[in-house]
């Protein structure tokens, strides 16, 4: 990122903006949600099992 005024301020910080919602979305489809995710068992739940 190259050097910026105080009048492209507003601009530089909607670019990182985007940049951040992208960089989320990625993440979001890439990162499995609770219900994707194996459980293991406790003690108890394994000798009931």
């Amino acid at each position: 990122m190259e050097p910026f005024g105080f009048e492209k301020l507003p601009q530089v910080i909607r670019q990182l903006f985007e940049k951040v919602e992208r960089i989320e979305s990625i993440v979001e489809q890439h990162h499995p949600s609770e219900e994707d995710k194996d459980e293991l068992f406790n003690i108890q739940q394994a000798a009931e099992y």
